[in-house]
C-alpha cells in the first residue's frame, strides 16, 4: 500500500520567535499592573469603590488592557508558520516527508500520536505528529489524505 499525497509542512521563522517575545515581554506588564490594581484588595468596600474609581490614574486601566491585547498579538504572531508544499509517503505503516530539504521517516513506532488541530478559517485540516522522540511537526492536508491518515493511525488520534 503504497501512496503519495500532497501536504504542507509548517516550519516557524523569525517572526514566531518574535511572537514569543512579544507575548512574554506582554506577560511581564499584565503582572505588574495586576499588582498595582491589587494594592487596594485591602480596603472596605466603600474606599475600594474610590480607590479604584476616583484615586487609580486612567492609564493605569490602559496599561492593563494594552497588556492584554499584547499577549494575544504575541501568541498570534507565535503560532504564525511558514508552509511548504511537498509529497506525503503512505507505505504501510510508514510516513515519509521532506522538511526544509531533509527526509523525515516516521515508522508507526516512533509516532507517539497524532493531534487534529482545530481548524478556525482553513478548510484543510491541521494535524501535529508527536513523535517519541518529543519532535513535533505541523502538517496541513485536506480532508481525503487525513481521512487516509485516521484509517490508518486509528489508535493514535486524538482531538485538541
Amino acid at each position: 500500500m503504497y501512496q503519495i499525497e500532497k501536504i504542507k509542512v509548517g516550519t516557524r521563522f523569525w517572526l514566531s520567535t518574535l511572537g514569543g517575545w512579544i507575548a512574554l515581554i506582554g506577560i511581564a506588564f499584565f503582572l505588574l499592573f495586576l499588582a498595582i490594581l491589587y494594592t487596594g484588595n485591602g480596603l472596605p468596600a466603600e474606599m475600594s469603590l474610590i480607590y479604584y474609581v476616583e484615586i487609580m490614574h486612567k492609564y493605569v486601566y490602559y496599561g492593563f488592557g494594552l497588556s492584554i491585547l499584547t499577549i494575544l498579538l504575541g501568541f498570534w504572531l507565535f503560532e504564525i508558520r511558514l508552509w511548504t508544499k511537498t509529497d506525503l509517503i503512505i507505505d504501510g505503516d510508514r510516513l515519509e516527508f521532506s522538511k526544509n530539504g531533509k527526509i523525515i521517516i516516521l515508522p508507526r513506532q516512533r509516532i507517539l500520536k497524532l493531534v487534529l488541530l482545530k481548524p478556525y478559517f482553513l478548510r484543510d485540516n491541521k494535524v501535529r505528529i508527536k513523535t517519541i522522540g518529543l519532535k513535533k511537526y505541523i502538517v496541513r492536508m485536506e480532508n481525503d489524505v487525513y481521512n487516509k491518515l485516521v484509517d490508518i493511525y486509528s489508535d493514535r488520534f486524538y482531538e485538541d
